[in-house]
């Protein structure tokens, strides 16, 4: 702890930035018996979703990026450790990746009973609700339990279509292998609704000009998406170390990462203690006049 201090001292007294002595205090939380696994298990690999913006892409020039690459790479930074991408064509690819282990995390998922056969689980690196979709003319839905029948178009082997197979077995599952083609299913009336993350909704809609869907209801709570990063459930230690970075992301560094990739206006509740106290103040000066 001494010699933590005496560097951040140090570190100011020469002009090196704050957030550079965070960056080494964060990297100082690892015990050496931690950076000697590390150093024994090589290699961290990890495979993504390829495609799905803004969260996750692999670009043409094999880039991993958006708000989940973004994430990583500052527990990357923050742990002073390197992810090697191993990429896929799609998200299915992925899941056999790590159900034969052939990669050490997958960075941005929910935790499931059917996933921890295979992965552990990291704290929440990320929380967003789930919110349906539909065209402009359907009716709003409160209640998917309310609803006689009705067909939902969702991309195979993801976290809401166990949730949609397990809680509303009134509904019919048409499984798509992008989310692309979800809302491309919704849009051709070749489906009823699809339920995605209110990120991935928001931004889907507006960029791909589906101005014919809407936003039209939302998930229950307790089914919102607590993305996690999942690891190998061979690597114990591993899930251990990387919570450590996830608990080192602030909301303040979400909200910044957020804002690279989407557009978020926050609407700020009006002060009122702070109204009323301008205007009594205002009511005076003018009762002095």
């Amino acid at each position: 702890m001494k010699i933590t201090k005496i560097a951040l001292l140090l570190a100011l007294m020469i002009g090196t930035t704050l957030s550079q002595v965070s960056l080494q205090a964060n990297a100082a939380l690892l015990t050496q018996t931690q950076r000697e696994y590390l150093s024994g298990l090589g290699e961290i690999t990890m495979c993504v979703d390829p495609d799905w913006v803004p969260f996750e892409q692999i670009t043409p020039l094999g880039e991993f990026v958006g708000i989940a690459a973004d994430l990583v790479s500052l527990v990357a930074e923050r742990l002073d450790i390197t992810f090697t991408l191993l990429p896929t064509l799609h998200w299915d690819e992925t899941v056999q990746k790590y159900e034969n282990n052939e990669c050490h995390i997958v960075p941005f998922l929910n935790q499931t009973p059917e996933r921890e056969e295979h992965l552990l689980f990291t704290e929440p690196i990320f929380t967003d609700a789930n919110v349906l979709i539909t065209r402009n003319e359907y009716h709003y839905v409160t209640d998917l339990a309310n609803i006689s029948s009705a067909t939902i178009a969702l991309p195979s082997n993801t976290s809401v279509g166990q949730i949609i197979a397990q809680h509303y077995p009134n509904l019919t599952i048409i499984p798509t292998l992008t989310e692309k083609e979800a809302f491309q299913m919704v849009e051709n009336n070749e489906a009823d609704m699809t339920i995605r993350s209110r990120i991935i909704a928001a931004y889907t809609i507006r960029q791909e000009g589906l101005f014919n869907l809407r936003i039209n209801g939302q998930l229950p709570a307790q089914f919102d998406n607590h993305f996690r990063i999942g690891v190998t459930i061979a690597e114990p230690e591993l899930r251990d170390i990387l919570d450590i970075g996830v608990l080192s992301i602030t909301n303040q560094d979400k909200e910044e990462i957020i804002n690279r990739h989407v557009y978020i206006v926050i609407e700020q509740p009006l002060d009122l203690e702070m109204i009323g106290r301008i205007f009594f103040v205002v009511v005076l000066i003018l009762g002095f006049i």
